[in-house]
């Protein structure tokens, strides 16, 4: 965990968004902490879908929850969070407590995190229907809204 709270605390302070095209990436399987109609990782290829990758520990991964919620319920993309090196029971309820209803995955061990390059949490990216990273931005200060709207008008 304390490589992720090094990582936090520098993702936080520098944040940064970029557009580009990177290696397609497949979804795992991975345990749900919250899933709808039981519904899998893999379920999520094949079609656009924004990624949040956050954990128990991270301060600022509440308030982004807390706003990737408000866009999830506009229906614009599909979205999964992904909490990374946090125990199943304190993921549960950390996800209560945001009120976070959209599709939840367990990464205990960061290996798909790790496999898709993310150096902090919180982290937003957005795959194309083929799995291609199309956009990423790691840290948080302000909801990039805008940015979100227009890297999703070019994949649809």
């Amino acid at each position: 965990m304390s490589r992720w709270i090094l990582k936090a605390t520098v993702a936080v302070t520098l944040v940064s968004t970029s557009t580009f095209a990177v290696e397609k990436v497949t979804l795992p399987v991975l345990p749900p902490v919250k899933a709808v109609n039981n519904a899998t990782l893999p379920n999520y290829a094949g079609k656009p879908v924004l990624v949040v990758f956050w954990a128990v520990w991270c301060a600022p991964c509440m308030a982004e929850l807390k706003d990737v919620e408000k866009f999830y319920q506009e229906k614009e993309i599909a979205v999964v969070g992904i909490s990374v090196e946090s125990p199943q029971k304190k993921a549960e309820n950390f996800l209560k407590r945001v009120g976070v209803t959209f599709d939840n995955f367990l990464d205990e061990n960061s290996a798909f995190a790790d496999s898709v390059k993310i150096t902090g949490v919180p982290t937003l990216l957005i795959l194309d229907k083929h799995g291609n990273t199309i956009w990423i931005k790691s840290g948080y200060s302000t909801f990039p809204e805008k940015e979100l709207r227009e890297a999703i008008q070019k994949i649809k």
